[in-house]
C-alpha cells in the first residue's frame, strides 16, 4: 500500500504545548500521543540509524514454549 506510520508522546508540557502549536490543537484540549498515518512524501529513511535494515526475523524475536526455544522452520 506504500502506507506510513509512526508515533510520538509528548514527555512535558512544553513538549505538549510546541506539539499543540504545530499541530493547531487548541490549548484548551490535552493532547499526550500523537499517531500518523498516511504516504511519504519522500523515500529517505528518518530513523536515528538509517544503516539498520527493515526488521528482525520475528524466528529471532519469539520464543515459543519457554524462552530461548525457536522455531526451526
Amino acid at each position: 500500500l506504500g502506507l506510513g506510520g509512526g508515533t510520538a508522546w509528548f514527555g512535558d508540557d512544553a513538549q505538549q504545548a510546541e506539539g499543540k502549536r504545530i499541530l493547531g490543537i487548541p490549548q484548551v484540549r490535552t493532547a499526550r500521543s500523537v499517531v500518523v498515518l498516511g504516504y511519504p512524501t519522500t523515500t529517505k529513511d528518518h530513523r536515528p540509524n538509517p544503516a539498520t535494515a527493515g526488521r528482525r526475523p520475528l524466528a529471532d524475536l519469539v520464543s515459543y514454549d519457554r524462552q530461548g526455544e525457536h522455531a526451526t522452520s
